[in-house]
C-alpha cells in the first residue's frame, strides 16, 4: 500500500523503524525479508539469538520512546525534510506520531485489512482518513487514486 501511494504522489517511503532495522541488519546480518518482509518472517525466531527480529525492534523502540517520546517521528520528519520530497510514513503506531504528522501539515491514513489481524495502534482516533483494503490489487489502486484526488497530499514537510 505504501509503495502504491508513493508512486501516485511521487513521494518517498520512510519507516519510523528503519534506522533500527538498518542497524540490526549490520549487527546481526538479518535479511531484508526478516526486517521488512512478511509478518511470518519478521516474527521468526533467530536461531543464534533465540528471539525474533520483531521482538528486538519493539523492545529497543519502546526504550527510545521512554527517553524521548517523539524519537521516531522526529527522525522521520527530519529525514523527509532532508530528502526534500513528500513522504509516506509506513509504520505509525502511536498517537504522538500521528500528532507530529498532522502538525507538519500531513494526513494520517488508517488502512484496515479485515483478513489480517490488526497491529495494535493508537492512530484510529487521530486518522484523517480510513481506507478499507478488502478488494483486489487493481480495485485497491483505484480506491487509493480516488482518495488521493480528494486530498491535497503533495505536502512536503
Amino acid at each position: 500500500m505504501c509503495s502504491l501511494i508513493c508512486q501516485e504522489i511521487d513521494a518517498v517511503r520512510i519507516g519510523l523503524a528503519d534506522p533500527m532495522k538498518e542497524m540490526f541488519q549490520k549487527l546481526y546480518g538479518w535479511s531484508d525479508e526478516q526486517l521488512w518482509g512478511s509478518s511470518e518472517s519478521r516474527n521468526g525466531e533467530d536461531e543464534w539469538l533465540g528471539f525474533s527480529p520483531r521482538s528486538v525492534l519493539i523492545e529497543l523502540g519502546m526504550l527510545a520512546r521512554k527517553w524521548h517520546e517523539d524519537t521516531w517521528i522526529d527522525y522521520a520528519l527530519v529525514e523527509a525534510r532532508r530528502r526534500g520530497k513528500s513522504a509516506v510514513f509506513s509504520d505509525l503506531r502511536f498517537k504522538n506520531d500521528c500528532q507530529g504528522v498532522l502538525a507538519a501539515g500531513g494526513e494520517v491514513w488508517n488502512i484496515i485489512r479485515p483478513d489480517v489481524k490488526p497491529v495494535p495502534t493508537e492512530i484510529s482516533d487521530c486518522a484523517t482518513h480510513t481506507l478499507l483494503n478488502n478488494c483486489s490489487l487493481e480495485q485497491l489502486q483505484k480506491r487509493v487514486q480516488g482518495t488521493l484526488t480528494s486530498f491535497d497530499l503533495r505536502v512536503t514537510v
